[in-house]
């Protein structure tokens, strides 16, 4: 206290301070490199690696594709006009203004521009083949990012019902591996949520 090493008997007392230090720690994240595969005046587009978010979010401030690009490779108040999940690499488009941010916004809320996923499966499916997946998709634990999804709204708990949204995606099959018995799929998410 107060500079002072105290022992266990030791009464606190007015004017005493208490310092209570806590080391956070940032989740790590794969150093995969971030490669640029486009520039002009209105957009950076990048190859963004498995493991980080877009933007800081949560436990996340700096191992985040954006404050990497910012720190590391000198670009300065990007705007992402869309985000993948953290678990999810794929390209992902920065705009250089706010204009141009919102115009890509309104492209995908006019569906001009459509985020396609491929994953791969295990089993084999029946190339060709178009599958969709309609859900209602809801929080169990905010803290540990835990959602759960039922077919019909009805199925949805009764204390979950308020924030349970649609979930929509569809998938075409593209191809099979025999090696590892496990199927490409193309994915369309039409609502953009995590399904």
């Amino acid at each position: 206290m107060n500079g002072k090493k105290t022992t266990p008997e030791y009464n606190i007392k007015n004017g005493d301070v208490i310092l209570h230090l806590k080391q956070r720690t940032e989740t790590p994240v794969f150093s995969y490199p971030i490669k640029v595969i486009h520039e002009d005046d209105a957009l950076v587009v990048v190859d963004k690696p498995p493991s980080m978010p877009v933007h800081p979010c949560g436990n996340f401030k700096y191992n985040t594709l954006s404050e990497i690009m910012r720190l590391e490779m000198g670009y300065s108040d990007l705007k992402p006009a869309h985000r993948l999940d953290r678990q999810t690499s794929g390209i992902v488009f920065f705009a250089k203004t706010n204009i141009e941010a919102e115009k890509f916004r309104i492209r995908f809320t006019e569906d001009k521009n459509r985020k396609v996923y491929l994953a791969r499966v295990k089993g084999k499916m029946e190339l060709g083949k178009k599958l969709e997946r309609k859900d209602y998709i809801y929080c169990v634990a905010f803290k540990d990012n835990i959602y759960d999804s039922k077919v019909t709204l009805e199925e949805v708990p009764e204390d979950k019902k308020a924030i349970a949204k649609d979930a929509w995606t569809e998938f075409k099959t593209v191809s099979y591996d025999e090696a590892t018995n496990t199927t490409l799929v193309k994915c369309y998410p039409h609502t953009g949520r995590s399904h």
